[in-house]
């Protein structure tokens, strides 16, 4: 093993080393133990083998290894075996000296070290009077790495174009990774078959999801909260990561900011695009005015030479694009309707009622703002101690902006009217201290306060009103989540002490949060009608109107507690494992008051037995190759969200009731308003009375558990390049489902069904669940948040890697997989994805909505090798780069529902859109994908400076790249008498009514020194 004896920082020349070190250091080394380590999460450890021409090893050999950035000196000896560990050294470039009398001196210079990276670096000396020993080759393939994950590093995330410059979207480069739902363009991604909703975020070491939603901070509804400008890499661990890592079941995207250096340096940048550059849209009639600035620059330098560095940034984004309103399926067969309608009145009523929908659709324009900052400064107090502190600040505001944000699309149905105008503030200030406590023993603490807030306002007045379903249809009036805020606080003290013991070593933390969340929001506040159709509509016959009473803001707290050890150890110098244990608990909070009507509204069970065993393996065989193999279990946090719905909606703190109108089965209720009014609103602590609907926890409630299993081989097959293969494997259990408790066992209804695409026509048997009465007749719905869902991914990836050069870099993999799950995870979600029979949810049981087959991913950077000669011809001919991300993917599951009378509830339990009879869920595959985005740049530099000119272009082929189409598959008649006929399949079903971005050009100008 190996021994630190000293960090120094200074001007050390990479050969210099004075021949008195070699006694000191070999005298501290017989006094203390092996070097000590500390967590990866920033850092990344360089090692290697020091040995003879003959291949003996080398012990006691002096070892200096020194950062080209700042100046920071790590001087070490060589074991006895000859081999040397330095870990815990910020990601960067590194020169590293090696020397021993009797035999000359070796280095390595411009040793590059990446997140989470352990980089070997062996050297063969000679003896003395031969010429310099030489460094052995430096490999890519990391023979320590045990868990599978790759890392985005500077080369990429500065160059690769990245459509508004949100650095997390380079995450779904990974095997194993797509894009979240079904956008192919999204804030997170979905790892190893996992829902994104137990995925978590790390930068600088501490959380950066917010703990409301399990999203990223802001969700949706910005552009991103930390600038790609501001970040140096970051890593993506798809799964199996060590025991020091937690709150995620899934994926883990781990980013470090940029820092100061000894010399000053920094840019400034202008990215500019208009409608002029672009395509047209997909399904607008005209190309609507966008324009899209962002600008910004960075400046970074040394306070005090080797002691004292800053680094700060700045990014705006100013947004102005189309909202194209259609109408969606609502007109269509209108004049078919329009010829069986006798009674004139109803004619003229139908008639306006499509004037008025025509009048909701066109080009409208929204305004996007938003701008980050962050400022980081490091300290180098002294050998012992170093210190980081980073603030960051984001601010975004934004018109017209819907309820899922800015990942919006462009063309939809919803009228200006149900929009909001948004505004949304994010701060965070994180803190780190590392002390070297002694030779083997090494602390780091980080704590983080976060403060976030969210505001979206509507744009117009109650009720909403939707027609047809959310994704054909048409919805106008205030949309029933408006208004709604949020604020966020977190504090985040995290804890890891290192000790070394032998060959072992051994790692032991702390990670504790404390969350609130205060959030406005009251469903339905000024009341929601859904009508069937546009027929229904002109005449005021609708389905359901509901409306939320009242307090409509509250706080729930949400600490956190993580513990973890875990023992790092080379069983040979071939062989090394890594076993670890980490425990978790999610201190849900009760409800501040419950309703006397229901036990259950009374209690929130904590589930405190979250024991997650990690085991993962690194074998180097001969040949180069490493094989790879790890277990891991996981537990994935519960949004913040989820648990105040249930503190909330008890008909006694808020009160959600839903009235059956004269287009429902069984006719209005009592109570049902005329559309379209609204019944009063009411504020206060509800009065427990009939026909709410609750949300309650299951008894047996448990924090979703997913066990991942990998297995990798890799091996360097050329100069800087390597190939990978390898298996995942994730199985969740407990996965969180959401099912109404309150129906009897079903009874049955004859259904006739004509289904000409297979052929079927006849009369069937179909379970039933609509009566007079329920189980808890002083309830409608209760929705039961259970944790019996689950689910089985299996992956086979295969990966090429080349780090840069020659000047070409590219990253390429391939997946193949499958997901088979019993139900869609809701996530956050808290009222939807409920079984079509909660007695027999087995039937559910079928291709995950996130299964995607086939997966490509090209990602390169490349510095064209043009060379001629003269002056002029250098300049204009020689500095080209291309860079380039192409993703290919086949199309995801959809299931197939039913629409019309009823609002296509055909097994009559209230629900909207039943799955269509005799067809499985997620039967049908939707179109897949393909996009190449493509970025030209001219380089020119000089004296330490560059000018960077580039034109980017996203879905370079402007490719039709269609979202998921219509579902609808069946309509459903009325007969009249409880009888119902299912016609189909209808023409919409599977047609698409939007699209990924067309073709988007930007003009990038930037300077650099």
């Amino acid at each position: 093993m190996m021994c630190r004896v000293i960090i120094g920082r200074g001007r050390m020349q990479g050969a210099m080393i004075h021949r008195t070190t070699i006694p000191a250091l070999v005298f501290l080394c017989l006094a203390a133990s092996p070097l000590c380590v500390q967590s990866q999460a920033m850092n990344g450890v360089i090692h290697g083998a020091i040995r003879s021409s003959n291949g003996t090893s080398i012990p006691n050999a002096a070892v200096v290894i020194r950062n080209r950035d700042n100046g920071a000196v790590r001087m070490l000896l060589s074991d006895a075996s000859g081999r040397y560990r330095a870990p815990s050294l910020t990601v960067g470039s590194y020169d590293i000296t090696v020397r021993r009398e009797g035999y000359e001196t070796a280095g390595r210079s411009a040793v590059s070290l990446e997140i989470g990276q352990a980089v070997d670096v062996s050297f063969m000396l000679r003896p003395g009077g031969a010429p310099d020993s030489p460094a052995v080759r430096t490999s890519l393939v990391e023979t320590e790495r045990k868990q599978p994950g790759t890392t985005l590093n500077r080369g990429f995330v500065e160059n690769l174009p990245v459509y508004g410059r949100k650095f997390m979207d380079l995450g779904v480069l990974v095997p194993g990774a797509t894009e979240f739902g079904e956008r192919d363009s999204s804030a997170t991604a979905d790892f190893s078959g996992v829902n994104h909703f137990y995925s978590n975020s790390l930068v600088d070491g501490v959380d950066a999801y917010q703990a409301w939603s399990n999203l990223p901070n802001g969700k949706f509804l910005v552009p991103f909260e930390f600038s790609q400008n501001s970040i140096r890499e970051f890593q993506v661990l798809n799964g199996n990561f060590p025991a020091e890592f937690g709150r995620s079941a899934g994926g883990l995207v781990n980013a470090v900011t940029k820092s100061g250096s000894n010399n000053w340096h920094g840019d400034a940048f202008y990215l500019f695009s208009d409608s002029a550059m672009n395509a047209t849209p997909r399904f607008a009639s005209t190309k609507p005015d966008t324009r899209q600035q962002q600008f910004g620059g960075s400046l970074g330098g040394p306070l005090l030479a080797n002691r004292l560095f800053v680094f700060g940034n700045y990014d705006q984004q100013i947004r102005s694009e189309p909202m194209v309103v259609t109408a969606g399926t609502v007109l269509d067969g209108f004049e078919a309707t329009l010829s069986q309608i006798n009674d004139p009145a109803e004619r003229q009523r139908f008639i306006q009622a499509g004037d008025f929908i025509r009048s909701l659709t066109g080009d409208f324009k929204r305004d996007f703002d938003q701008y980050t900052f962050l400022v980081r400064t490091d300290w180098l107090t002294n050998p012992v101690h170093s210190f980081a502190v980073r603030f960051n600040l984001q601010d975004f505001r934004a018109t017209n902006v819907p309820e899922n944000g800015f990942t919006a699309p462009i063309v939809s149905g919803m009228a200006v009217s149900s929009n909001s105008a948004v505004d949304v503030r994010n701060n965070s200030l994180a803190f780190q201290w590392t002390a070297n406590i002694s030779p083997t023993t090494l602390n780091e603490a980080r704590i983080m306060f976060s403060h976030a807030t969210e505001r979206q306002s509507p744009n117009g007045e109650g009720p909403q009103v939707r027609i047809g379903s959310a994704r054909t249809g048409v919805t106008f009036g205030r949309r029933d989540i408006f208004p709604a805020s949020l604020r966020e606080q977190r504090w985040q003290w995290a804890d890891n002490l290192t000790l070394i013991r032998g060959n072992h070593e051994i790692k032991t933390g702390v990670d504790i949060h404390r969350i609130s969340d205060r959030n406005y929001s009251l469903t339905a506040i000024d009341g929601a009608y859904q009508f069937n159709n546009l027929r229904n509509f002109a005449n005021g016959r609708y389905m359901t109107y509901t409306q939320g009473f009242g307090i409509p803001e509250e706080t729930t707290v949400n600490p956190y507690y993580g513990f973890f050890i875990q023992d790092n150890f080379r069983i040979a110098s071939t062989l090394s494992i890594n076993i670890g244990l980490r425990y978790e608990f999610q201190d849900l909070q009760p409800p501040s008051v419950s309703n006397p009507q229901f036990e259950q509204t009374a209690a929130i069970r904590d589930d405190k037995n979250n024991f997650a065993p990690r085991l993962a393996i690194a074998w180097q065989a001969p040949g180069g190759v490493v094989f790879r193999s790890s277990y891991g279990m996981y537990y994935g946090p519960l949004p913040v969200q989820v648990n105040a719905v249930a503190r909330t909606q008890n008909g006694v703190f808020q009160n959600l009731r839903e009235f059956r109108g004269p287009a429902a089965q069984g006719g209005a209720s009592a109570g049902a308003p005329a559309y379209p009014e609204v019944l009063p609103r009411d504020s206060g602590p509800q009065t427990p009375g009939p026909g709410a609907r609750i949300v309650v926890f299951s008894r047996d409630f448990a924090n979703a558990n997913v066990q991942q299993v990998n297995v990798e081989v890799e091996r360097e097959v050329f100069s800087d390049a390597s190939i990978s293969m390898g298996w995942l494997f994730t199985k969740g259990t407990r996965l969180r489902s959401n099912e109404d408790i309150n129906l009897f066992p079903p009874t049955t209804r004859t259904v006739e069904i004509h289904d000409a695409a297979r052929g079927i026509t006849g009369s069937f048997s179909l379970p039933y669940f609509g009566g007079p009465v329920r189980p808890f007749p002083f309830f409608d719905q209760i929705t039961e948040y259970r944790s019996d869902n689950n689910s089985v991914y299996h992956a086979f990836f295969a990966q090429m890697q080349h780090r840069y050069r020659r000047g070409l870099q590219f990253l390429f993999n391939y997946t193949f997989s499958k997901l088979i799950d019993r139900g869609q995870a809701p996530g956050n979600q808290t009222t939807c994805c409920t079984s079509d029979n909660p007695f027999n949810p087995g039937d559910e049981r079928g291709l995950g909505r996130r299964d995607q087959r086939h997966r490509m991913n090209l990602a390169a950077v490349w510095d064209l090798p043009v060379s001629v000669e003269g002056r002029f011809a250098e300049r204009l001919f020689e500095g080209w780069r291309l860079n380039t991300i192409v993703r290919v993917g086949s199309g995801r599951p959809l299931t197939p529902t039913v629409t019309g009378d009823f609002g296509g509830d055909v097994n009559g339990d209230g629900v909207r859109m039943d799955r269509a009879p005799l067809f499985g869920r997620n039967t049908f595959i939707g179109s897949g994908y393909a996009s190449v985005d493509a970025a030209l740049h001219k380089l020119f530099a000089w004296e330490g400076k560059s000018f960077d000119f580039g034109i980017e272009a996203y879905n370079l082929l402007n490719r039709a790249n269609y979202l998921r189409g219509s579902t609808e598959y069946f309509n459903m008649t009325d007969l009249g008498g409880g009888s119902v006929r299912l016609d189909g399949p209808l023409s919409s079903f599977g047609r698409p009514s939007d699209a990924t971005r067309s073709r988007e050009m930007q003009v990038v100008v930037r300077f650099s020194f």
